[in-house]
């Protein structure tokens, strides 16, 4: 048998092969369907793509402030327990003084 041969037959043999899956209606019909869920549908493969990490980014957002509301909670009990830290706070973000003080504040130069 000369290799020509065996070529074809194995050709003709996967033909074979091919003719009777297409003849399989039931498979015909669920590649169609699998193949129009994923590319043509309403809600296709870039849908939940850009779903997907929407999500992701949301969870993200959620967890950032879980652990903000979490460090304003401990910041607020710390302020009304702690006279001295609520006077610090005060003087060094809104710039408060005693009635007898003077306020001077520094400002770096520009780099040029």
């Amino acid at each position: 048998m000369s290799l020509f041969s065996r070529l074809n037959t194995s050709t003709l043999f996967q033909h074979e092969r091919l003719r009777a899956l297409l003849r399989n209606r039931y498979l015909v019909v669920g590649v169609l369907a699998v193949v129009w869920m994923l590319l043509f549908d309403r809600y296709d493969l870039s849908v939940h793509w850009r779903l997907q990490s929407r999500i992701r980014q949301l969870e993200q957002d959620q967890d950032f402030y879980r652990r903000e509301i979490a460090r304003l909670k401990s910041e607020r009990q710390l302020l009304q327990t702690n006279r001295a830290e609520a006077e610090r706070l005060a003087r060094e973000r809104y710039l408060m003084k005693r009635s007898d003080e003077d306020v001077y504040l520094i400002v770096p130069a520009e780099a040029k």
